[in-house]
């Protein structure tokens, strides 16, 4: 993965930017041109190209980790072609109008192609939230398993104990807890003795 070019979702969004705001269908005028859509105009009817770099959150393939442990993902190229729907009109202009709709659709295809094959990846876990995500869970299932031994704690009062059935899911280490205004430092010791002191 280290020969692949991640976190170039920024560059790759710039390029497509620019190719859909260089889209033209001859005889149309834009009416509305942003980074990710431009709405063309022609024989009374609006058809808005869309074009941007999406991902699948559910798609486990398409995520990735560099050799320091950051997690990527790939993004897909999504293009759609919106238009106006019309009741009824004369045939010429409802045939002329079809036409126009399929010149954007023929223009967004040429986006398409220009850019599918592009491999287009972003962050999307660094070391450092992995890092702070698992802080937070060991704060989370330390926090409740300490809550039943902090009563009537004093501040400044230490107390080392013991809990239990949940000792096996505490990581060793020192946190900072706050419950309810109340600030504790806490201690897990390798062999998950639990020391308490009410710091606030």
């Amino acid at each position: 993965m280290d020969n692949l070019e991640l976190d170039n979702i920024s560059v790759a969004s710039d390029e497509l930017a620019a190719g859909l705001q260089a889209l033209v269908v001859e005889g149309s005028g834009k009416i509305r041109d942003y980074r990710t859509y431009t709405t063309l105009r022609k024989f009374g009817i609006e058809c808005t190209i869309t074009a941007e770099w999406t991902f699948n959150f559910g798609d486990k393939s398409r995520y990735f980790n560099d050799s320091k442990g950051n997690e990527f993902i790939r993004s897909t190229l999504r293009v759609t072609v919106s238009y106006q729907n019309q009741i009824s009109d004369d045939l010429d202009l409802v045939t002329n109008r079809v036409k126009f709709i399929l010149a954007c659709c023929e223009a967004a295809n040429q986006l398409k192609v220009a850019h599918q094959g592009k491999k287009v990846y972003q962050v999307w876990k660094t070391v450092e939230d992995k890092a702070e995500r698992l802080l937070e869970r060991n704060k989370k299932v330390l926090t409740e398993s300490i809550l039943p031994h902090l009563k009537g704690m004093r501040f400044k009062a230490s107390r080392t104990f013991c809990v239990g059935d949940t000792s096996n899911l505490l990581v060793q280490g020192d946190y900072d807890i706050e419950i309810k205004a109340k600030k504790y430092q806490v201690t897990v010791s390798d062999s998950k003795v639990v020391t308490v002191t009410r710091t606030a």
